[in-house]
């Protein structure tokens, strides 16, 4: 077995303990090479994924392109990888309430001094403060009314949260032993209109439709990505994404082969942790995005089939100022009451200041 990394970044007891497995290490520069040598011995077993200049340096007569099996293994989560990634959230939550806490206390001229890059660093310091963060899982996007219509925007100096609007903010945090998150969560800044209202919440049946369901073992990604846009089309509605991706135990927010999307035949097995993440986006105006990260589990078995299920791992409240309650039905309605209780009574314990146990509260009360 060759292993080629950054030999740098090995120390001796990892050198010691791959060199007892009988790996030999070379370091990534010579990784061509070493291809270009052995290219001759026969077939080569390559991942779908791999780049270019791998397929031109072994040659296409030598190659079988497939899954790659190791992709799919680390598809699967443990028990123990589940049970650090739910640590994770749970930290990572803490940090976002903290931070809507000090948020929501701004007045409007200590909004308007600040921009999205400020909202931005305002986050990341409030995940900084647990002694496991490591490091942002992605570039925190924050979008102000119609930047939040840019599904991969970057947040600007000077675009300053001084009117009424919708403020995006997709961002996530990994943290040393634990995991890797990424959520994304719509706040109110003034007031909201109609529209604005009406569209956050057909984001919010959408994003329920699928995260309620119970699917048959073996589900396509396709077929889920329908479930969830169906509340939108339904309005002659639509978003221009993937309803959701898989994700690593670390530091690898997006995490092939798992995937929710028209074009996704990957079969959902249980063990999996996906986003889900509908949208709705109109230029000019305002966007939206509710994104939770998800574990797949199994739910039960009949004479149907055995059946899959979605559990939640982010707990973060949903915006319920800018939740249309008469557009909801009662089982939607349980869901978003049961979600709020769960991460209230989740997180509560780790709230020692009684503020913001209370703001806490706040957040999660019944709609």
């Amino acid at each position: 077995n060759v292993l080629f990394v950054d030999i740098k970044k090995l120390d001796s007891s990892v050198k010691e303990a791959l060199e007892m497995e009988n790996f030999e290490i070379e370091p990534y520069s010579d990784f061509y090479c070493f291809l270009d040598k052995i290219k001759h011995e026969g077939k080569f077993f390559v991942s779908f994924y791999a780049n270019v200049r791998v397929l031109k340096v072994l040659g296409e007569a030598n190659i079988i392109l497939a899954e790659s099996i190791v992709s799919s293994l680390k598809a699967l989560k443990t028990d123990y990888e589940l049970l650090k990634m739910k640590e994770a959230h749970i930290i990572d939550a803490i940090a976002l309430i903290k931070f809507l806490r000090k948020f929501k206390s701004l007045s409007k001229v200590e909004l308007a001094e600040l921009d999205e890059i400020d909202i931005a660093d305002m986050l990341l310091h409030f995940r900084k403060l647990n002694k496991d963060f490591f490091s942002s899982s992605f570039d925190s996007i924050v979008g102000f009314r119609e930047n939040g219509a840019l599904p991969h925007y970057k947040p600007k100096r000077g675009k300053k949260i001084n009117t009424n609007g919708l403020l995006l903010i997709d961002s996530g945090g990994s943290y040393f032993g634990l995991g890797t998150t990424d959520v994304t969560r719509v706040f109110l800044i003034g007031d909201a209109s109609d529209e604005e209202k009406r569209d956050y919440t057909l984001v919010l049946k959408a994003f329920i439709s699928l995260s309620s369901l119970k699917f048959p073992y073996g589900s396509s990604g396709a077929f889920l990505d329908g479930i969830c846009r169906l509340p939108l089309l339904k309005n002659e509605l639509n978003f221009i994404h993937g309803t959701g991706h898989g994700v690593g135990f670390f530091l690898n927010v997006h995490e092939l082969p798992v995937s929710i999307s028209p074009n996704s035949s990957y079969p959902f097995k249980g063990s999996e942790v996906v986003s889900i993440e509908p949208g709705l986006y109109r230029t000019f105006s305002h966007g939206i995005r509710i994104e939770n990260l998800v574990f797949v589990k199994q739910a039960f078995t009949n004479d149907f089939g055995s059946f899959l299920e979605f559990e939640n791992l982010t707990l973060v409240p949903f915006e319920k100022e800018l939740i249309v309650k008469e557009m909801l039905s009662e089982d939607e309605l349980n869901y978003i009451n049961d979600y709020h209780e769960c991460v209230f009574l989740t997180l509560k314990e780790h709230f020692d200041n009684e503020r913001e146990l209370e703001f806490l509260a706040k957040l999660t009360s019944k709609i």
